[in-house]
């Protein structure tokens, strides 16, 4: 198989795409792995993650400018909604209720 044949590697943008689609599992296969984390704290996690996808200039420059500050203001909003979730309503609490993490889960969509 010659070079040119081998698949690319995905870019950060098709990254950040397949990490927000699977947000949902990796949250709960991360409840499933620890014993204490709370699924705020799970969240949390995708938060960083899709954060550090969203900050890399290669997503920068294939989203363009505008699309680029949408998401990030998106994002920015959604860990301003999660810190007071876990700071106030939801202090303590391991679990939260399925209509609030549909909720969350859907707001994770920053590209759309």
């Amino acid at each position: 198989m010659a070079i040119e044949d081998e698949p690319k590697p995905p870019n950060s943008l098709e990254t950040l795409q397949k990490e927000i689609a699977k947000s949902a599992s990796a949250i709960e296969a991360q409840l499933a792995r620890t014993n204490n984390d709370s699924w705020l704290s799970c969240f949390a996690s995708r938060l960083i993650v899709l954060m550090f996808l969203l900050e890399k200039a290669e997503t920068k420059n294939l989203l363009g400018e505008s699309k680029y500050n949408e998401a990030m203001l998106k994002l920015n909003r959604l860990e301003r909604k999660h810190n007071n979730l876990i700071n106030g309503k939801y202090r303590g609490v391991a679990d939260i209720p399925e209509e609030e993490k549909r909720e969350l889960l859907g707001e994770l969509d920053i590209l759309n």
